[in-house]
């Protein structure tokens, strides 16, 4: 586990190993603000990452298309955001290759977005090379997000998959 979740690990492993059975003899815990790690590159070394970030895209990733004021053709973006989670997108920000300028919005929500097309393209490598696939509505809502770059003229120079997970 990479983000804060870990610490939530280590407390359910305490408790198991203490032998608590009932709620009531649970000690009081909060979660730290912190992750559990020194640094991106202790993140990055994993064997696992590649599995472990689409299941992380899975459950806190947004494809996203729109059209903006004024614009002719849609946008796409993608978005990933954690709480107290800027550890863990600036490892995602590193890995992915993207160059978009992370940011925290008041609730301590760190949020990665990308509409560039080398970050767009680079999400599409990743995504292609990886064992892991994405499974039920993130992969619809990925191979919508697919159709439309195909179509669209900006993203005319991107190479997409023709067959998303179907090895």
């Amino acid at each position: 586990m990479f983000t804060a979740k870990h610490w939530d690990f280590i407390n359910f492993k305490d408790n198991l190993l203490n032998n608590v059975t009932l709620y009531k003899d649970l000690k009081s815990y909060v979660r730290p603000n912190s992750t559990p790690f020194e640094s991106i590159d202790q993140i990055l070394s994993s064997s696992y990452f590649d599995n472990w970030l689409v299941g992380f895209i899975e459950a806190e990733g947004c494809f996203s298309i729109y059209k903006s004021k004024g614009q002719t053709n849609n946008t796409v973006s993608f978005e990933i955001r954690q709480t107290n989670g800027l550890q863990i997108l600036e490892a995602i920000k590193f890995y992915l290759l993207i160059n978009s300028n992370i940011y925290t919005d008041t609730t301590d929500s760190a949020h990665l977005k990308t509409t560039s097309i080398q970050g767009i393209q680079n999400i599409i490598n990743f995504l292609n090379k990886t064992n892991a696939k994405l499974k039920g509505y993130k992969r619809l809502q990925y191979l919508l997000f697919l159709k439309e770059l195909r179509v669209n003229a900006r993203y005319k120079t991107l190479i997409i998959p023709t067959n998303y997970g179907k090895n």
